[in-house]
């Protein structure tokens, strides 16, 4: 249709825009013949511009899952002990009296409380940014400073806890650093001194707490095995007559014309039964002879965790909070490092970084991965379109220039580095490598027909000069409105935002066809020589060979 069209239209007789154009492409060849006759200069202005992305580097926030602000999120409970539901309920009403009272001020929408076997947690959803002053982070704040105490414990924001219903923030925004070692006792004494050092040198860290804190009861019962083996009981002996004592045993299922029936061998009134109870609990030794379970064992009641974590073989205590501030994690991280290294760890301890700091990681490694194999495909789609290894990789140095054009924009225009930044790298990389397709394709076409190769560069670069430019302005102008914008995933502000990703795009385009302009004629005419360089050290190879090395050599092609 495009051939159809254009034979259909007439080109534009404007001469002062022809003259403009043409002392442009003048301008630009003589730039081309410069860079040209001083190569290595050339080259080492390239090598000054790429490594200049040093200096953006230092002062970008890299922040993977930063995205819009989420107007609804949940305070989940950090319950101290075991609590019964009416306890519960009557401190969520306290809580949800507290916020409802205060609904104008906290320019709050709705409360909702959530209780459940895991616990109790209160969603909070604030008005509309546009009637609103204040950000979900002063309003937490604020409700940290005036909310009322509770016997039971205290709310915790954002913590990404299992309560149905949406909101809570997103997740890879928390904190999370493990605390490995051997022992769990240790391990309990231990997490409670770190909440503390955080909280006195890490201001910027908010609802600093240990996943230890919602402890309940046990019954630990610890066997003498000297004297039950003295009484010839056996551990499993002991471990099954509890299991009965306290829960019951399964037996056969009772079949009738109907169907089966299960039945259970337990103790009377075994669903509450006591601790004395359990202790005279009889076991019958080999004798015949019968002993109260209170001989053979220890019985205590003492605190013990929900649940034993591992990480690594290792056992685990996770200290979790949520970001103060503006910091991003990369910075909160290390202000954290610079903290925690004064921070008295016993031999064998440790601490390690994981929820949003761990998933950062991993999408960073895959990050990198998915953009070396973006340059992978590139190279080999270019190595089969001009038959050639070396050409391509004159055309892969605009690549490198788009990316440091990234982070000189993003230093200029204030912009975090996020996971739709990096998204805009890798839709940049096909991109940029058009312009040079285009420049290379006719420099080849025109050498075809006779042309020496640095006329050749240099009339190339002049007739392709206004195409490429038309089109990376065209692209640059369709971008405008997104690199403006506050436009984000799945609209309504929860998903990230999508002017990283123009933005990266837009800047990389832009900064890598200026100096791509300039550089790719020197480094096409570099691999050339080198090429011919080689076929040289081929051919002088090849003559001072005998005549079955070649033949092997042949053979072996």
């Amino acid at each position: 249709i495009i051939p159809m069209l254009a034979a259909r239209v007439q080109p534009p007789k404007g001469l002062s825009q022809i003259k403009v154009v043409e002392r442009w492409k003048e301008s630009y060849a003589r730039l081309l013949r410069w860079t040209l006759a001083h190569r290595w200069k050339t080259v080492g202005a390239m090598v000054l511009v790429i490594a200049s992305t040093a200096i953006p580097l230092q002062f970008i926030t890299f922040d993977f899952f930063k995205g819009s602000v989420d107007r609804t999120f949940r305070a989940n409970w950090q319950i101290e002990g075991n609590y019964p539901l009416p306890e519960l309920e009557k401190a969520a009403r306290t809580f949800e009296q507290y916020l409802l009272k205060n609904k104008t001020e906290f320019e709050i929408k709705n409360v909702y409380t959530y209780i459940g076997d895991q616990g109790m947690g209160t969603r909070i959803q604030m008005v509309d940014e546009a009637n609103s002053k204040m950000t979900p982070e002063q309003l937490q704040e604020k409700i940290r400073k005036t909310m009322p105490v509770f016997a039971i414990g205290k709310p915790n924001f954002g913590d990404g806890g299992g309560f149905g219903g949406g909101g809570g923030g997103n997740s890879d925004d928390k904190i999370e650093l493990q605390i490995g070692g051997d022992s769990s006792e240790v391990l309990a004494a231990l997490s409670q001194d770190v909440v503390r050092y955080l909280q006195a040198k890490v201001p910027e860290l908010k609802d600093v707490r240990s996943d230890l804190g919602n402890d309940q009861k046990e019954i630990r019962i610890q066997i003498d095995r000297a004297r039950a083996a003295s009484l010839g009981c056996t551990a499993q002996q002991i471990a099954s007559t509890v299991q009965v004592a306290m829960r019951g045993s399964p037996m056969r299922e009772f079949r009738t014309d109907n169907g089966e029936v299960p039945r259970w061998l337990r103790f009377k009134d075994s669903e509450s039964i006591s601790l004395d109870t359990l202790k005279q609990v009889r076991m019958t030794r080999p004798n015949g002879e019968s002993v109260p379970l209170d001989a053979l064992v220890t019985i205590t009641n003492a605190p013990g965790p929900l649940a034993i974590n591992r990480q690594d073989g290792r056992t685990s205590v996770s200290i979790r909070a949520t970001k103060g501030g503006g910091d991003s994690l990369e910075t909160l991280r290390k202000k954290i490092d610079a903290a925690i290294k004064t921070f008295p760890f016993p031999p064998g301890y440790g601490l390690s970084y994981g929820g949003g700091f761990e998933n950062q990681e991993k999408a960073g490694a895959e990050m990198v991965f998915n953009l070396l194999l973006a340059f992978v495909l590139i190279y080999m789609v270019m190595a089969a379109l001009f038959e050639s290894f070396l050409y391509p990789l004159s055309i892969l140095i605009s690549v490198v220039f788009s990316i440091t054009g990234v982070f000189w924009t993003f230093l200029i225009w204030p912009t975090n580095f996020s996971v739709m930044a990096f998204i805009g790298i890798m839709i940049l990389m096909g991109v940029v490598v058009n312009n040079g397709i285009v420049l290379i394709e006719h420099v080849n076409n025109l050498r075809r027909e006779g042309v020496a190769r640095a006329e050749a560069l240099v009339l190339g670069g002049k007739e392709r000069l206004r195409p490429i430019l038309i089109t990376t302005a065209c692209t640059v102008m369709g971008l405008a409105p997104l690199c403006f914008g506050t436009t984000s995933i799945g609209g309504g502000g929860d998903g990230p935002p999508y002017f990283p990703m123009a933005r990266a795009i837009a800047g990389g385009l832009i900064f890598s066809t200026a100096v791509s302009l300039v550089v790719l004629p020197t480094m096409y005419a570099i691999f050339d020589d080198f090429g011919r360089w080689v076929r040289t050290v081929r051919a002088r190879k090849s003559a001072t060979m005998t005549e079955p090395e070649q033949k092997v050599v042949q053979d072996s092609h």
